[in-house]
């Protein structure tokens, strides 16, 4: 079926559907065709001009004597809803199927199609009239858009004994192109392009004008069609007939254009393209005539005649044109095969013209390695491997085969290719020894020379053989060498087989080192190691080679038990010996085995350091400067030691997480604390170490002022004793004026007193004055309480 690509209709349009291009009928045989047919319109349309569309019009058809009329099909079109009933040389005739279009809801057109196939063969040359057909009623609206329309065409497909075999396809249906739809593509399929030659593509469209030439072309496989004058490229639908070479078929073209150089052997699908910015066009048929004349290539075997201890056979063929329709070229390949093994070809002797054979002998040596029993196939058109040379009317009758014995005393054919590693040096030079290769080809059979050659040629002449075979110098990648195994009873029967030798890069290490890391907090010699360090360093930026790691050195030579997660790899032993292969990424392995030591390290016993103590600020919290605990120790640090980090836990020391950021300006977040600092050492045979250090606040006498100004100036405005709240949580505080009448009491919980008493008559501010206090902490370290006055100034 038709793929429709793209086909947009104006939004106003409803109801009204373009009809898909598609098959209708198809023809093989020395067919082509002929379209006639005539437009009603009297000019091209023009609004200015007078609106004219006749209601008949005449065409003529001219055949030869010796073409018959195999198939004939009526189309006619025009504006308007329709006119389905017509007249052809006075017989009536109804539309069979009907098309139709639309570019809007008030600009519409219809098509008709019927079989006149009998009424041609009966008619035969000579005028056709098509009358009746009467858009009459409605032109008048179509005049103002010069839209108006109306014409009618036969498609004759005939048969001429002279022509080449063609295939004649015709496709039909009504789809248009527009400034409102300025593409639109068409793929015709069912195809069978056997020949491209003298190929050509027809057309039926309606409503071009000759005038409209807005990007207007018809194109095939993205190459624009015209057949100058007639059909300029950027004007395709003109009003043209390539039958008659008129340019005055008004609003419809009838034309036909060579496309031998747009289609190829081989295809099945052309896609068609038609584009207009501006003139309304409907494609109403297209046809195809595509050439089908070719050669038809059979053989047949006559007999085998065996030769050299039948490792040579001498095969006599016959190759024939029986059923082609085209001569079959001389020198077309004819190939030999045993069993699936492809031999050789040899080309046709001379041309065969249609039914036509010849005979063909040719010696067909027998490689090693063929079964005993074998079929030789023999296939005429054939490069190797299946692939023919020249289209054929039957692509599959080309071959024959017979079922031949092959006590063949040659195996040379069982060698096998060679690859050497390239070592130790890489150089691109190797030693090759050659004598496994020569007990392979010698195998058990007796009576035989073999020699091996640096060409076929040489091989072939029995010249230059490489000698000594022991120690053959090889410096190309890839060597080819030619075995000779010879009959010693005759010296002409001999078979030559090819084998290569692949000189391989050998992978090397280009660098490889212990591992040693410090052990966790437990000391158990067991840690994390990270394998890929060392792999980064044995590979060094060498391609295509990959590493593995094993836990021995037999898995390694046998690649087996590979270790796996070797980014986070915990030793079993310590140390543990840990083997690396490194090979060729593909094909013939070359590979080098070594191996590295892995071990854990123990971290010396934590120091302890004296601890630090803060004053309390508050629920135990203080601020330290942890870099104190320093002057304990770093003047016996060593000159490859330094100062790592400090680290809330000593699993976070010996990993190296949750650094303290600003250990300068600490604050505990329990009283008292562990900090742990790590010791780095700058010799990878030492671990780190780790000192402790405790922190811890006290309470600090609280700092008593003997003055304060309640004047609400946000300065001094109670009397605030510092070192007192949330650290000595039990205090008890008394106030007393100079009559030691109680007027303030305080705690933990109640606010500083900001000069206005809480006992007594309280409420009122207090005036200028001299006033006592007592104060008890409760604490055992500070039994004894604190009495003195207090100066509160307004």
């Amino acid at each position: 079926m038709k793929k429709i690509v793209l086909f947009i209709l104006l939004s106003s349009v409803t109801g009204i559907f373009a009809q898909q291009i598609e098959p209708l009928s198809q023809f093989a045989g020395r067919y082509d065709y002929i379209a006639i047919g005539n437009t009603m319109n009297v000019t091209e349309n023009d609004p200015t001009q007078d609106c004219i569309v006749l209601t008949t019009s005449t065409a003529e058809l001219t055949l030869q004597n010796n073409q018959t009329v195999i198939a004939a099909y009526l189309y006619w079109a025009g504006s308007g809803q329709g006119d389905l009933n017509v007249t052809l040389n006075g017989t009536n005739i109804s539309a069979e199927r009907t098309f139709n279009d639309a570019i809007d809801d008030q600009r519409v057109f219809f098509g008709g199609f019927t079989d006149v196939t009998s009424f041609v063969q009966t008619s035969g040359n000579g005028p056709y009239t098509l009358s009746n057909l009467d858009v009459s009623a409605v032109i008048d609206d179509y005049c103002p858009t010069a839209t108006n329309f109306a014409g009618w065409s036969i498609v004759i497909v005939y048969e001429d004994p002279t022509l080449p075999l063609n295939q004649v396809n015709v496709f039909d249906g009504f789809e248009s192109v527009f400034a409102g739809n300025t593409q639109l593509n068409i793929t015709l399929e069912n195809l069978n392009v056997i020949d491209n030659e003298d190929a050509k593509i027809g057309f039926l469209a309606w409503e071009g004008d000759s005038a409209l030439a807005v990007n207007e072309t018809l194109s095939i496989n993205g190459q624009i069609l015209s057949n100058l004058p007639l059909n300029p490229s950027a004007n395709a639908f003109n009003g043209t007939n390539s039958f008659t070479d008129s340019n005055e078929l008004y609003n419809m073209d009838i034309d036909f254009f060579n496309i031998q150089n747009t289609i190829n052997p081989g295809d099945d699908t052309a896609l068609i393209q038609l584009t207009s910015g501006q003139d309304y066009v409907i494609v109403n048929n297209i046809i195809t005539v595509l050439n089908s004349q070719v050669p038809d290539a059979t053989v047949s075997i006559i007999n085998t005649t065996p030769l050299c201890l039948a490792s040579l056979t001498e095969v006599t063929y016959t190759v024939s044109n029986t059923l082609g329709t085209d001569p079959l070229p001389q020198g077309i390949p004819i190939a030999f095969y045993a069993d699936d093994i492809f031999l050789f070809t040899v080309p046709l002797e001379i041309t065969l013209l249609p039914g036509q054979s010849t005979q063909q002998t040719t010696d067909v040596t027998i490689p090693a390695g063929v079964p005993p029993v074998f079929t030789l196939v023999v296939v005429a058109d054939d490069a190797g491997g299946g692939n023919g040379t020249v289209a054929e009317l039957d692509e599959e009758n080309n071959s024959d085969s017979i079922e031949l014995l092959n006590p063949s005393p040659f195996p040379a054919g069982d060698l096998e290719d060679i690859f050497i590693c390239d070592e130790p040096s890489n150089d691109g030079v190797v030693i090759a020894d050659l004598t496994p290769t020569l007990d392979i080809a010698q195998g058990d059979v007796d009576n035989i020379s073999i020699s091996f050659h640096l060409s076929e040629d040489e091989a072939i002449a029995s010249q230059n053989p490489i000698s000594p075979i022991s120690e053959v110098t090889l410096t190309e990648p890839q060597q080819t060498i030619y075995v000779r195994v010879e009959d010693n009873t005759n010296d002409s029967c001999f078979s030559v087989t090819p084998f290569d030798i692949f000189i391989i890069y050998q992978p090397v290490v280009q660098d490889i080192f212990d591992l040693s890391v410090c052990d966790d907090t437990s000391n158990d010699e067991s840690a994390l190691f990270d394998l890929t360090e060392v792999g980064e360093a044995i590979v060094g930026g060498q391609a295509e080679v990959t590493l593995s790691f094993f836990a021995n050195a037999e898995d390694a030579q046998q690649a087996m038990n590979e270790l796996q997660a070797i980014e986070a790899f915990t030793n079993t032993s310590n140390p543990q010996e840990i083997f690396v292969r490194l090979e060729n990424a593909e094909g013939f392995t070359c590979e080098v085995i070594d191996s590295f030591l892995i071990s854990v390290l123990s971290i010396p016993e934590v120091e302890t350091l004296t601890g630090l103590t803060e004053c309390n600020e508050g629920n135990e919290l203080a601020t330290f400067n942890l870099q104190d605990a320093e002057a304990q120790f770093i003047n016996d640090l060593s000159a490859d030691e330094f100062i790592q980090g400090y680290y809330l836990t000593q699993a976070d020391a010996s990993f190296m997480e949750n650094e303290i950021l600003m250990p300068s300006q600490y604050q505990n977040t329990g009283d008292p604390q562990e900090i742990f600092i790590r010791i780095g050492r700058n010799d990878e045979g030492a671990c780190y170490t780790v000192k402790r250090v405790v922190i811890q606040t006290e309470n600090c006498p609280p700092f008593i002022p003997q003055g304060f100004s309640p004047n609400g100036d946000g300065v001094n405005d109670t009397f605030d004793i510092t070192g007192l709240y949330d650290i000595f949580k039990e205090f008890e505080v008394q106030v007393f004026n100079r009559y030691g009448s109680t007027i303030y009491k305080g705690n933990n919980d109640i606010p500083a007193w900001d000069g206005t008493p809480n006992e007594g008559l309280g409420g009122n501010e207090l005036p200028t004055g001299t006033y006592y206090y007592i104060l008890n902490l409760n604490d055992p370290d500070y039994p004894e309480p604190y009495k003195g006055w207090v100066y509160l100034n307004r």
